[in-house]
């Protein structure tokens, strides 16, 4: 498998598992538009090394996760109290 060597390849590829004849190999894709947007990132941070932008990704991802959760509660809360309102 190819390594990847760039902080772009690093953040905007994928493993595929592709089957030819019989035997798996795994090899690496592009996401073309996460690569563009990480490019851009990159560019505008040109001193940052992997483990800033593992960190910044990690920091967005818990973010949206807590964000999300909050958004599941309410919905939960919505949807016990209209319950609630339609037993009575």
């Amino acid at each position: 498998m190819k390594e990847r060597e760039s902080i772009i390849q690093q953040f905007s590829t994928f493993i595929s598992l592709i089957n030819d004849n019989k035997n798996f190999n795994f090899i690496w894709k592009i996401d073309i538009h996460l690569e563009r947007n990480i490019s851009l990132l990159v560019q505008s941070e040109p001193d940052a090394n992997e483990e800033y932008w593992a960190r910044h990704f990690l920091k967005i991802i818990r973010e949206l996760s807590k964000q999300e959760l909050f958004e599941k509660k309410e919905n939960l809360y919505v949807s016990i109290a209209i319950a609630i309102m339609v037993r009575t």
